[in-house]
């Protein structure tokens, strides 16, 4: 029995078998067959993937499926459009699936593209037009095939000379870069002149022709037009004269135009004169004489001036009328005047007259003495005379007066004063003698001296006191005045000097014997004065003496006048303890250049230097330079000693320098290497003999190579300092394998000489005879790239003849002919 099961994928086919035996006993037995699918789909008529102008329309197509299992299958379409920077992809994906699920998917994949050009749509033509005609940019717009926005640029470029071309350049470029240029050629003319206008024509003085214009022109064209001018003068006469001007306008095509300006030039002008003085009034005695003028023109260079007066009499004085005159060349004549009126303004002069002069009151007044006058003019003088009496407050005056007159009523007087006067100072007695006190003393009071007078009897006494601060104390200066009615005043001072000389009071502590650990601070004293309050106290400290020592304390009082006290207070220090060494390592390692600066050091209760010696010292051996033993004394400045021993390992851990070693260097090959040098020398910080061993090595036996030089140093403790030169052997090989051999033909010697310019695993390099036997082989092997290998061969080690250098490098065969002559 068969039972299929179709619900579902897979499914099962249950296959049962039964056995019965004649009692009718029966046996089954199943086989399940399970069918799956797994098998997917075809897809039939799916399209290959093609491109396609952006502009072209998608093809259509029909797609269908078959399958293995199911009959009906249903083919779906699904589309996606992937958008870039230029074109695009449209991707159309055929799907199918079978009744078990398996499913077939097929695409086509259509590219866009763009690679037709945009095309123009109202572009120029080519134009000839006059320069100053030069059509604008016109717009220029561009279409194309898929781009909506096609983007158009300009550009513009203009040639140098007349005519000239301006080249216009359209670019339409769509967003696929696709692109279309257009150019348009304009050619530019100019055929036209340019303007200029000459100033207008104009008559003028010789003294005022103008400078000539600078003119500009104007042109359709050129914006710079050069301008080029010719000035002509016409002969005519020394008072006229014409100026032709001639400006010439060239554009920068050659076109020209021209014009005049016609100058008429006179003299109608006057001279001027110069300097003529300006009307005067002038004493009779000082009348001046006829000025140097001078005179200018517009035109003429050489004037005389001419001068003449005419003279008009007046009451007192008179009018001189001066006329200065001067002519140019063309008769222009020009006068001026000048008016010197003389008159007599100055009064007579009183040459001498008595002089005053004072007496004293109750002397014999003197007669009116004689006085002498004289004046610019007048021979006979007027003279009068006047006295009067002045009363003065001390006194009186006579004033005498003499009085001189001109014919003109010019007047001068001249007095003499005599002053009758009291000038004799009162007679001041009993004014005490200058005197000094201390100043805790009193100050005697003033006293009332006698006065007398040559006139005065009842004259007032005036005291007055004037305090003088001083550096120390003061002075009072008390002055006794006497006046008499005429101010005569005598004076005569008393100075009181208030001094102090008595010393301050101070009181020292007394002396005392101490240890250095216990000496006292010294004491803060106070001192007492008769005068001055506050006293100053100075505090003095002195070390006398060794050990026992004295400290001498002094305190020093002084007043402010300078009044001294010194005390002194003995303090005397004693030390009986000894110094003590600082921590030490009993044994020490020290470097054998400071060994003689090593040192122990101590401390003291005391002294706070303690001094520490070397008092007995014993080299023995041991490593390098051994070792010392040493005992150190430590004494203060009592002489209280302590000792201290220690064991000095010298030793020496520092290496001589090297001192001149040369800077590395470069030579090419076959130049002589630098020298060695002989200035290189060590220095050591304990080894004073020191001896510099030299070595050279050559890193290659061909070039490049390096020679590397080393100076070497060792001292006495075995410590090794070693510096070094290199230098750089350098060589430029050909950019072939080269092969040279040198003198050729040979007699004593010839150099094989080869290089390769990149490294070879086998070159062969042979001597060989004429019958091709190898007589002798310079290399075998490996050869580097970049480097120049050099034999040289004793020439004499080969027969007289021919042979052939032969130099193998891969398949490549070089042969060089060699001579070898007798000797």
């Amino acid at each position: 029995m068969e039972e299929t099961t179709t619900d579902g994928c897979p499914y099962t086919i249950t296959r049962t078998w039964t056995g019965v035996d004649n009692c009718g006993n029966d046996v089954s037995a199943s086989q399940i067959i399970t069918v799956i699918d797994t098998t997917f789909p075809v897809l039939h008529g799916v399209p290959s993937n093609i491109t396609l102008e952006c502009d072209q329309p998608v093809p259509a197509v029909s797609v269908s499926a078959t399958d293995n299992c199911t009959d009906e299958l249903e083919v779906s379409l699904s589309a996606n459009t992937v958008t870039y920077d230029c074109g695009s992809t449209f991707t159309r994906t055929w799907t199918v699936v079978d009744a078990c699920g398996n499913e077939t998917t097929a695409s086509q994949v259509i590219t866009f593209v763009d690679t037709t050009n945009p095309y123009f749509n109202n572009t120029p033509a080519n134009v000839t037009i006059e320069c100053n005609a030069i059509p604008t940019v016109p717009f220029v717009s561009a279409d194309d095939n898929c781009d909506d926005d096609v983007q158009v640029s300009f550009s513009q470029q203009a040639t140098e000379g007349c005519p000239y071309t301006i080249t216009r350049t359209w670019t339409a470029i769509d967003n696929c870069e696709n692109e279309t240029v257009y150019v348009q050629t304009i050619t530019v003319v100019d055929t036209t002149n340019p303007v200029i206008t000459a100033p207008a024509d104009i008559t003028v003085e010789c003294s005022e022709i103008p400078a000539a214009a600078v003119l500009t022109a104007t042109d359709n064209c050129d914006t710079d037009v050069a301008v080029a001018f010719e000035e002509e003068i016409l002969e005519g006469t020394a008072c006229e004269y014409t100026i032709i001007r001639t400006w010439t306008a060239t554009d920068n095509c050659g076109n020209q135009s021209s014009d005049q300006q016609v100058l008429t030039v006179v003299d109608t002008t006057y001279p001027v004169l110069v300097g003529v003085p300006t009307n005067v009034t002038a004493e009779c005695d000082n009348i001046p004489t006829p000025s140097v003028v001078g005179a200018i023109d517009n035109c003429s260079s050489n004037l005389v001036v001419t001068a003449s007066d005419v003279i008009e009499d007046l009451t007192c004085g008179y009018i001189i009328t001066r006329t200065y005159s001067v002519s140019d060349d063309c008769g222009n004549t020009t006068t001026q005047d000048q008016i010197i009126t003389v008159v007599d303004t100055t009064d007579p002069i009183i040459t001498s007259w008595p002089a005053n002069i004072t007496i004293e009151c109750g002397d014999a007044v003197e007669e009116p003495g004689v006085i002498e006058a004289e004046d610019n003019c007048d021979n006979d003088l007027t003279i009068t005379f006047d006295e009067a009496t002045v009363q003065l407050d001390c006194g009186y005056q006579i004033v005498r007066t003499w009085t001189v007159a001109d014919d003109c009523e010019n007047v001068s007087s001249a007095s003499q004063i005599i002053n009758v006067t009291d000038e004799t100072s009162p007679v001041i007695t009993g004014v005490p003698a200058d005197i000094t006190i201390e100043c805790d003393e009193t100050v005697p009071a003033p006293v009332n001296p006698t006065i007398t007078d040559n006139c005065d009897n009842d004259i007032v006494i005036q005291v007055s006191e004037v305090i003088v601060p001083q550096a120390c104390g003061h002075q009072i200066i008390r002055t006794y005045r006497a006046t008499d009615d005429c101010g005569n005043s005598t004076v005569i001072p008393q100075v009181i000097t208030i001094v102090d000389t008595t010393n301050p009071e101070i009181t020292a502590p007394a002396d005392v014997t101490v240890s250095c650990e216990n000496i006292p601070n010294a004491v803060v004293l106070v001192a007492t004065d008769n005068c001055t309050a506050d006293v100053q106290v100075v505090y003095n400290e002195e070390l006398e003496g060794g050990c026992p020592y004295t400290i001498v304390r002094t305190w020093t009082a002084t007043d402010d006048c300078g009044n001294q006290t010194t005390v002194t207070q003995l303090v005397h220090v004693y030390d009986e303890v000894n110094p003590v060494f600082d921590s030490y390592p009993s044994y020490v390692t020290v470097e054998c250049d400071e060994v003689s600066e090593y040192i122990l050091t101590a401390t003291d209760n005391c002294d706070s230097e303690v001094e520490v010696s070397i008092i007995s010292e014993l080299q023995v051996s041991g490593q390098c330079y051994g070792s010392l033993l040493r005992t150190y004394q430590a004494m203060d400045n009592c002489g209280n000693t302590v000792t201290a021993f220690q064991i000095v390992d010298i030793i020496d851990s520092t290496a001589p320098e090297l001192h001149n070693i040369p800077a590395d260097a470069t030579v090419t090959c076959g130049e002589s290497l630098p020298t060695v040098p002989n200035t290189v020398f060590a220095t050591d910080n304990c080894t004073s003999e020191l001896n510099v061993v030299f070595s050279q090595v050559q890193t290659n036996d061909f070039c490049p190579y390096d020679v590397i030089r080393t100076w070497s140093v060792m001292d006495n403790c075995g410590n090794v300092t070693t510096a070094s030169q290199t230098i750089h052997v350098t060589v430029q090989v050909a950019g072939n394998v080269n092969l040279q051999v040198y003198p050729n033909p040979a007699r004593e010697h010839f150099n094989l000489q080869f290089s390769v310019p990149v490294d070879e695993a086998h070159v062969t390099g042979e001597v060989l005879d004429v019958t091709g036997k190898s007589v002798y082989t310079f290399i075998n092997g490996k050869a580097d790239g970049g480097r120049l290998y050099n034999w040289d061969v004793n020439a004499r080690s080969l027969n007289a003849g021919v042979y052939y250098v032969s130099l193998k490098v891969g398949d490549k065969v070089i042969n060089e002919k060699l001579m070898i002559l007798g000797n």
